[in-house]
């Protein structure tokens, strides 16, 4: 069987460049994904494992694309976004359950 997290990072390399990934990276807080790149990392996820996010608040976890310059914009000024964090660790997990589940309801 497939590391779940190897898989994970290998499809992410797609989206974001960053040297090294670790559970505790926050997608859109550490690693800037947000708007479409985020939908399609979700897509691509869909596609390769299967998992079910049809329960998932997007607009919860990541601003659309319309307000994500903002975001990296207030980011460079020291400003974290108030979005929900939504770890790789996290992200992870819902993968092998196969459906989305909210932080802290696992």
């Amino acid at each position: 069987m497939e590391n779940t997290e190897i898989a994970l990072y290998a499809l992410l390399s797609k989206f974001v460049r960053a040297k090294k990934l670790s559970p505790q990276m926050e997608l859109l807080h550490d690693l800037g994904l947000a708007g479409d790149d985020a939908w399609e990392l979700l897509e691509a996820i869909n596609s390769r494992f299967g998992t079910n996010f049809s329960e998932m608040a997007f607009s919860a976890y990541f601003p659309d694309e319309t307000e994500a310059f903002g975001v990296h914009f207030a980011k460079l000024i020291g400003f974290r976004s108030p979005k929900k964090p939504l770890t790789l660790g996290h992200l992870v997990g819902v993968i092998d359950r196969g459906a989305w589940f909210d932080p802290g309801n696992g």
